[in-house]
């Protein structure tokens, strides 16, 4: 066997588009012919498991900081929330002063 391989990426930013399901199916024809890895690299739903219980491997990720609010410079106006397309930043207020 050669060193050459190929990846595939399944991708939307939109949840609910049905990726994995059609990742899966992908795969059950592709390793008929092909020795796969198949990687969920979902790190809000990683639903794999699912479709596929005789997974070998799994491993929990953890990655990042947590957010930190930096109350001096934050005016309140409450646009980070809005922009925010993970949906990963909670209206916070800010700690009383000592």
């Amino acid at each position: 066997m050669d060193d050459k391989h190929l990846e595939i990426t399944v991708a939307n930013h939109k949840e609910g588009t049905d990726k994995t399901t059609i990742a899966v199916n992908l795969a059950l024809i592709l390793e008929k012919y092909y020795p796969l890895q198949f990687l969920d690299c979902d790190v809000d739903a990683a639903n794999l498991y699912l479709l596929r219980p005789q997974l070998e491997e799994s491993y929990q990720f953890a990655g990042g900081e947590k957010a930190k609010v930096y109350f001096g410079k934050c005016t309140g106006c409450g646009e980070c929330l809005k922009a925010c397309r993970f949906s990963a930043i909670k209206e916070s207020k800010q700690p009383e002063e000592k």
